[in-house]
């Protein structure tokens, strides 16, 4: 089936303008025909080009299969024929995969598939323990009960991993920022230790050292190292 666009007007002389689905182009003229539209133009829908990036997309929520879920056994138990509940979920979701994969379920039932098997075909969607539980209650016949409470022990679950992953964040920052911390800490405590030890050095009687000290630096080093007697100043007058 193609995707045909078409502009024509009515017998009233309205211009009209729209989207149709069919064969070819002569079966998309006879329905517009049908619908008393005479075509003046009509063509194929280009199709879209569409650039899928692994990791990206519209990837399928627990959320979202929580509300399927819920909504699919509310329409078992109303008595709603299976296919046709599909049928609606498919049109009624936001999301174009999840669309997709329930449409594609459909059909897998409509060939002969139970649903179960068919929801078994879509992994990313529905795991292990959702379709083991489907197929216990197909075999018991209480479908829409399984699906209720599978769907409250989703919210459960989902409710769980969220407390969880906020419980997390405080030690995650603390993980996170401890290494910036420690080499802060590390520098300062490198800068004082060699101020002490340069300290020591200076103040412990009989270990000055012995270099060359410029005229200019002397004379400041004269000025600060007071008052005259003092270790600071003798141990000056003996480095210089």
């Amino acid at each position: 089936m193609a995707v045909f666009r078409y502009t024509g007007k009515t017998r009233a002389g309205a211009a009209q303008r729209g989207e149709i689905e069919a064969s070819d182009r002569a079966s998309a003229t006879a329905v517009l025909r049908q619908r008393q539209i005479l075509v003046t133009s009509i063509r194929v829908k280009p199709k879209e080009l569409k650039i899928k990036i692994p990791g990206f997309g519209n990837k399928i929520t627990e959320q979202e299969v929580v509300i399927f879920t819920r909504q699919f056994a509310t329409m078992i138990d109303a008595g709603l024929p299976l296919v046709q509940c599909l049928d609606i979920l498919a049109r009624q979701s936001e999301n174009k995969e999840f669309a997709r994969i329930i449409g594609q379920v459909k059909t897998d039932v409509e060939s002969g598939d139970s649903f179960a098997d068919a929801l078994r075909k879509h992994p990313k969607a529905y795991s292990d323990f959702y379709v083991n539980m489907v197929e216990a209650g197909e075999a018991g016949g209480i479908l829409d009960t399984i699906l209720t409470r599978l769907a409250a022990y989703m919210e459960k679950a989902a409710a769980l991993k969220s407390e969880v992953k906020g419980a997390m964040v405080y030690p995650a920052v603390i993980i996170g920022i401890a290494p910036h911390r420690c080499s802060v800490l590390t520098a300062l405590c490198d800068s004082g230790l060699r101020r002490d030890v340069f300290q020591f050095w200076w103040d412990a009687p009989g270990t000055y050292p012995v270099c060359h000290v410029p005229e200019r630096s002397r004379q400041r080093l004269h000025s600060v190292c007071h008052p005259p007697g003092g270790r600071a100043h003798l141990a000056l007058q003996a480095l210089l």
